[in-house]
């Protein structure tokens, strides 16, 4: 699938930086859910850690 592109990776980046504009200060970590799966990602620069799980694992939401 898609997720597994390059470009994900990419996007991550760009959302994680303008995320810490926000004014909460910088963020470490996204986690996106989808209906078929949930993806968190952890921004440990230079590495971007992506995780992925399917929709019912437990990932702290509701």
């Amino acid at each position: 699938e898609g997720i597994l592109e390059p470009a994900f990776s990419a996007t991550f980046s760009v959302a994680s930086d303008q995320a810490g504009k926000l004014g909460f200060g910088k963020n470490k970590m996204i986690l996106s859910t989808f209906e078929q799966y949930q993806i968190v990602q952890f921004n440990h620069s230079p590495l971007i850690l992506t995780l992925l799980a399917s929709a019912n694992a437990n990932t702290g939401m509701f």
